[in-house]
């Protein structure tokens, strides 16, 4: 054998010797579930438990250089799947939605979407996830925190959207401006809206975007209030983005002291129904923020 051979024959048993099988059978079968779950078009969770599987493994033994790049590499692709089906499962849940309100059934409340559910399970798998690449060592801890901070800022984190009325003393039409209530970007933003003064559930849907962190996005859609028999003109939003939905109830009407416009509103999750036969009262959602009539938002339970 040749004397320049030597190193290179070292590096290569260094790279594919015998101690790396274990790692390498590891990496195969991550990337064998990764193509799987892209011919199966998998539900959200298989990309993020997939990674946490892989991390596990790998943290008994010592990964050589290429394998630290293709766990990068895996990670990454492994992040994308699981977004691209949160985006397809909540593209799959607001057509459904849309099919209901369209059908004119008054019974829209009680078939609710599980995106709180959802959000939870994938938050626990992704917290797992990192939690195994700590143990890797893929890199240094500030490029480790920023890593964590791109992730919440592709699942959107606590993050929620909602509807603030401009009315600020104003004659009608009102504009309407999207915010971000949260840390992390949201982002495929849409709202499903449904005017339910005196029964007569008119319908729009709006396609907002993205909304960066605490930020906002004015809407090209206005509303100009015709109140009903109780003075009120009423409305339901149903508020979707890449981490769950929301809904939010907003009021309008006109005081009766000087004729100016106000608005009063309430947004709160949107929480799985109960399994048939075991609802014993009214439907309840978990508040989020609200504001009575002429008050600025505010987080419930905050006095902000």
């Amino acid at each position: 054998m040749p004397p320049f051979w030597n190193p290179v024959w070292s590096e290569l048993r260094i790279q594919f010797g015998p101690r790396t099988w274990f790692d390498w059978a590891a990496l195969m079968g991550g990337l064998g579930a990764a193509v799987w779950i892209v011919l199966a078009h998998k539900p959200p969770g298989y990309a993020v438990g997939t990674l946490a599987v892989v991390a596990a493994a790998m943290t008994f033994s010592r990964p050589t250089t290429i394998q630290r790049l293709i766990v990068v590499v895996l990670a990454a692709g492994l992040f994308w799947l699981e977004t691209r089906a949160i985006d397809h499962d909540r593209t799959e849940n607001a057509a459904t939605i849309q099919r209901i309100i369209e059908s004119g059934k008054k019974e829209t409340a009680s078939i609710l979407i599980d995106s709180e559910q959802k959000y939870k399970d994938t938050k626990s798998k992704v917290d797992a996830s990192l939690s195994k690449m700590d143990d890797l060592g893929l890199s240094s801890q500030q490029n480790l925190q920023l890593s964590r901070r791109n992730l919440l800022n592709v699942t959107g984190g606590d993050s929620f959207a909602y509807i603030s009325p401009q009315v600020n003393g104003a004659p009608p039409p009102f504009e309407l401006i999207a915010w971000n209530r949260g840390k992390y970007v949201l982002t495929g933003v849409g709202v499903t809206m449904m005017r339910t003064t005196d029964g007569e559930w008119q319908t729009w849907t709006i396609d907002v975007g993205t909304i960066p962190a605490g930020g906002f996005r004015r809407l090209a859609q206005t509303l100009e209030p015709r109140p009903g028999t109780d003075g009120v003109d009423s409305y339901w939003l149903f508020i979707s983005a890449q981490n769950r939905t929301v809904q939010q109830r907003i009021g309008f009407r006109q005081r009766p002291q000087d004729g100016r416009w106000e608005t009063m509103s309430q947004v709160a999750n949107t929480l799985p129904a109960p399994p048939l036969g075991l609802r014993t009262g009214p439907m309840t959602f978990k508040p989020l923020m609200r504001w009575d009539w002429g008050a600025a938002p505010a987080m419930v339970g905050s006095a902000n």
